[in-house]
């Protein structure tokens, strides 16, 4: 019936007015509300911008992860799972609404450590946060400007944490 809904929503509402109403669905229940997300850090980056970083196990693996808020829209999430599970995903909530009631299209890592992804994780925040901005549907996020500096400082706070969740859970 949801996707029944979901179909004839897409076939009739334009997309500016159907991602509305599918964003104020979701925007209420972010990764970090998820009974499987705990230890979870706030770190900020400036008005408007924070990183919530957390240890997530899921379905598809265990491992820290972080995700990144701008003006309390998730523009990026990564997981950094280990092996061949870890990958990220780019404005997630309206991404969503592309593929499908609870999927969101993934980006994956090559197979490594945890630690390894958690490199790529820090590279991904620093490199690839303005592209995410600027891909989103919200004129106001594509709009945000982070200071790249401030940017650095918050995602080496991430890596620091992100290890230090490793080896807290490593005998889990």
């Amino acid at each position: 019936m949801e996707n029944t809904i979901k179909r004839l929503a897409m076939s009739v509402l334009p997309s500016p007015i159907l991602y509305r109403l599918w964003h104020l669905r979701r925007r209420s229940r972010p990764r970090t509300a998820d009974a499987n997300a705990k230890d979870q850090r706030v770190i900020p980056i400036c008005d408007g911008a924070y990183l919530e970083v957390y240890w997530t196990d899921a379905p598809l693996g265990s491992g820290p992860c972080v995700s990144m808020f701008v003006l309390r829209e998730e523009v990026m999430r990564i997981d950094c799972l280990g092996g061949d599970a870890g990958h990220m995903h780019l404005n997630p909530v309206q991404q969503g609404l592309l593929v499908g009631w609870g999927t969101t299209p993934r980006i994956f890592f090559p197979p490594e450590s945890s630690e390894r992804q958690i490199d790529r994780a820090v590279f991904e925040v620093g490199m690839n946060t303005p592209m995410a901005l600027q891909s989103n549907q919200l004129a106001r996020v594509r709009g945000f400007t982070i200071n790249k500096k401030k940017l650095e400082d918050a995602a080496q706070e991430m890596r620091a944490f992100m290890e230090e969740l490793v080896a807290s859970h490593a005998s889990e």
